[in-house]
């Protein structure tokens, strides 16, 4: 359980800083099992909290992206369309590990 937080607040940390300029996300939840992470997140400009879930599948050289889930129809349609589908090379070492390690 307490493994779970440190993953999850890194996954957090992670995300925070590559999205600083389009929000913050202010709680993650990580099901590697059902390979599905949910967040709450508040985009820049707005003061309601959007829901949003990302089905994944980790692989050995990449995490794929493969459905978002969102409580904002716009943000869902627009995800799956430019996001879904696209993988994430996780080759480098580091990301690799840290990929492993977190999902």
């Amino acid at each position: 359980m307490v493994m779970d937080t440190f993953k999850e607040a890194g996954v957090k940390l992670a995300l925070n800083r590559y999205l600083q300029d389009i929000g913050e996300i202010r709680q993650i939840d990580i099901n590697p099992e059902a390979e599905r992470i949910s967040m709450e997140a508040v985009l820049k400009g707005d003061v309601q909290q959007v829901h949003l879930e990302l089905d994944y599948h980790l692989r050995a050289e990449a995490l794929e992206l493969r459905h978002f889930h969102c409580d904002r129809a716009w943000i869902e349609n627009a995800l799956n369309r430019y996001a879904a589908g696209r993988s994430v090379n996780i080759r480098n070492g580091a990301v690799e590990g840290l990929l492993t390690m977190l999902l």
